[in-house]
C-alpha cells in the first residue's frame, strides 16, 4: 500500500527465445552451424507496469462546434491529461520495476525511463457516458439506458466510471448481457 497515491497498477512480464529466427539468420550448415544455434540463442525479457487513472473534472469529451466528419457531425474534442495522482503512481512503478530488475541480476538492464506515456496509448479509453442513478451525474442507468431517450443503450467502456488498471473487455461483455436481458425483459412487458 502507497499512501502518495490512489489505487493501485499491475506488472505485466514477457520473455522470449528467438530460436527459429535467429536460426534461420544464420548463414552455414552442419554439426558447426547446429552447435552455434544451440548456444548462441537470442532472448529478451520485458516488463512494464500499467496503473488506474482516476476520474477528474479537467478530463472530458465535448462536441467541437468548428470541426465536424465526412458526415457533417460535430466531431469530439477530447481534453485529458495526467495528474498529480498519475505521477505519484508512476513513480511508485518505476521504483517497484528497477527493484525487480535488480533483484533479477539481468545482464544489460535497461531501466524504465521517468516519463509518461501518451495520455491514451496504453488504456481502453473509458468513461465519457458515465453510468448512474443521477440523471444531472450520469448519461445512463444501471442497464445502460440512456436517462433521456428510452430506447437508446450504451454497453461499452464509456458507462464505466473508472476501470481500474485491467482490460474492460470482460466486464463490457458481462454489462451488455445485462442490459440485453434488461431490453428483453422491458419488451416483453411492453415497457419498451
Amino acid at each position: 500500500m502507497n499512501k502518495d497515491f490512489l489505487r493501485g497498477y499491475r506488472f505485466d512480464g514477457d520473455g522470449s527465445q528467438e530460436l527459429y529466427a535467429h536460426a534461420f539468420g544464420l548463414a552455414g550448415f552442419g554439426s558447426a552451424w547446429r552447435g552455434k544455434v544451440r548456444t548462441d540463442i537470442p532472448y529478451y525479457f520485458g516488463i512494464t507496469a500499467q496503473g488506474e487513472c482516476v476520474p477528474r473534472y479537467d478530463n472530458y469529451v465535448t462536441l467541437d462546434t468548428e470541426k465536424k466528419d465526412a458526415w457533417g457531425i460535430p466531431a469530439l474534442r477530447i481534453v485529458a491529461s495526467y495528474g498529480a495522482n498519475e505521477r505519484q503512481m508512476a513513480k511508485a512503478m518505476r521504483s517497484d520495476v528497477l527493484e525487480i530488475l535488480e533483484a533479477m541480476q539481468l545482464e544489460d538492464a535497461r531501466p524504465p525511463g521517468e516519463s509518461l506515456s501518451v495520455f491514451g496509448k496504453n488504456v481502453h479509453e473509458c468513461g465519457t457516458a458515465r453510468m448512474g442513478t443521477d440523471p444531472k451525474k450520469s448519461v445512463v442507468n444501471g442497464f445502460g439506458q440512456v436517462h433521456d431517450v428510452r430506447n437508446v443503450f450504451v454497453t461499452d467502456g464509456s458507462v464505466f466510471v473508472t476501470q481500474g488498471c485491467y482490460e474492460p473487455t470482460l466486464t463490457i461483455m458481462a454489462i451488455s448481457a445485462r442490459a440485453a436481458d434488461y431490453i428483453a425483459d422491458e419488451c416483453r412487458r411492453g415497457d419498451l
